[in-house]
């Protein structure tokens, strides 16, 4: 029998062992919210091993003080899992009501500490187990070790069913899992001792939830950190890339990358705002926009500020962007001198000094524009 009880624990922490990246693979806040979760992982862990070596040292291994040590620890585990999950679900709970009370998780971890001082001053005094001769024999205490986590069992157990019609029907029953598989194990323990499937029960209910809650916290999670990248790095007005976004795009720029860069800034903004309004002022941002996504579409046009707009080119043929750019002018002429521009092109390595020299093309460009349209350089 215990061939198959530590084949089982092996087997099954492997299952944990294939679990555990996945969890350090998160955003930060799913890693805050998760913690206790990755923290009965590795209690599971750490307690699966002890019962290993437990059952392996067991009257095989002549070392008292080892077998005595891994036994302890596999007892401790528990109460410290127990522990964790009730912080675990009290976390999942607060998630969705805020003014959730913590006195069934503070009754468990109280219950938690007692058992824990009972099973360490009982492993230290043999009441508990003792060891002689590399074999592990129960003490008088032993049967005592089953009161505590019994009564955390039904306090979680009472705190689930309260709070059901916040936490929904599978995070229920998933969290119910975590009660019902290492119970019954309990209770088939008591009358088969050599079947010790507690930290096996454990890790199944811990795989269940795993799959059923976690799995969903990690997607939702993932999806809001992809919409708030999307909205942060996005214009709302044109659509196009915001300064962020830009920022974002300029450090992907390799050294060896062959670069050309467009400076436009929209000419007159401040005259429209002030003397037609707001709306018309949106509107010629707009358009501007529209001109830049229709010339450039293999790029991505960046609005970096209210009125001026940055495209980078990766590879450019030289020839056909001098043509490009020729096309550009005379359509920002044609739609009533809409914008002023420069373009540069060189490498990756002067990126950031490339888009200040055609800034500084498109001054000289606007400068034109006020000398031929005689308009107020402050509007």
């Amino acid at each position: 029998m215990n061939t198959v009880v530590i084949t089982a624990d092996i087997v099954a922490a492997m299952f944990l062992l294939i679990i555990l990246p996945g969890l350090y693979r998160v955003t930060p806040e799913v890693a805050e919210k998760t913690k206790y979760y990755r923290y009965c992982i590795w209690l599971c862990l750490l307690g699966t091993v002890a019962k290993v070596l437990s059952f392996t040292f067991n009257g095989v291994f002549n070392g008292n003080l080892i077998i005595s040590t891994v036994n302890y620890y596999a007892y401790i585990f528990i109460d410290l899992m127990i522990a964790c999950f009730s912080f675990y679900i009290f976390t999942l709970i607060k998630e969705k009501e805020q003014k959730i009370s913590s006195r069934f998780t503070g009754f468990v971890v109280v219950l938690c500490v007692a058992d824990f001082l009972l099973r360490s001053i009982g492993s230290y005094t043999g009441k508990l187990f003792t060891v002689r001769r590399g074999v592990v024999e129960q003490g008088p205490w032993h049967p005592l070790i089953t009161i505590a986590p019994t009564l955390c069992f039904v306090c979680i157990f009472i705190l689930i069913i309260c709070e059901a019609k916040k936490l929904g029907v599978k995070y229920t029953l998933a969290l119910g899992t975590y009660l019902l598989l290492p119970s019954v194990s309990a209770v088939v323990q008591i009358y088969e001792p050599e079947y010790a499937f507690g930290y096996i029960a454990s890790a199944m209910a811990l795989m269940i939830i795993y799959v059923t809650i976690q799995s969903d916290i990690m997607a939702e999670a993932n999806i809001r950190a992809k919409l708030y990248n999307t909205l942060s790095t996005k214009d709302v007005l044109t659509g196009l890339k915001n300064r962020r976004g830009f920022q974002e795009m300029l450090a992907e720029i390799k050294e060896d990358d062959r670069i050309a860069v467009l400076f436009s800034d929209i000419n007159s903004l401040k005259y429209v705002n002030d003397h037609v309004g707001h709306e018309a002022g949106d509107r010629l941002i707009q358009s501007m926009a529209k001109i830049l996504i229709g010339n450039f579409p293999d790029a991505e046009p960046c609005r970096i500020s209210g009125d001026e707009f940055v495209v980078i080119v990766k590879d450019p043929d030289e020839k056909e962007f001098e043509e490009r750019m020729k096309k550009l002018s005379k359509e920002f002429y044609e739609c009533d001198r809409i914008a002023s521009m420069g373009y540069m092109i060189g490498s990756g390595s002067e990126a950031q000094e490339l888009i200040n020299r055609a800034e500084r093309e498109m001054y000289k460009d606007k400068k034109r524009y006020y000398e031929e349209t005689g308009r107020d350089r402050r509007t």
